[in-house]
């Protein structure tokens, strides 16, 4: 499975949702408001949350990484 962008917040949630993807980068500018939506819809459901730069990855948490 490949990472994606997603260039909105509805598009992040459709590709999320999907399992059709290891993860999706969010490359547009997220308000805190919104990041904080998205982190409690998607908070221990095996994914991991990462800032790149100023973007965020969320990806699926394979099984063998654990969080620290």
């Amino acid at each position: 499975m490949k990472t994606v962008k997603a260039y909105t917040l509805n598009e992040a949630r459709l590709k999320l949702t999907s399992g059709n993807y290891k993860g999706v980068l969010i490359d547009f500018d997220i308000s805190a408001d919104e990041f904080f939506v998205l982190f409690n819809e998607w908070k221990g459901k095996n994914t991991i949350i990462e800032k790149i730069g100023s973007r965020f990855l969320i990806k699926n948490k394979s099984p063998d990484e654990t969080l620290i």
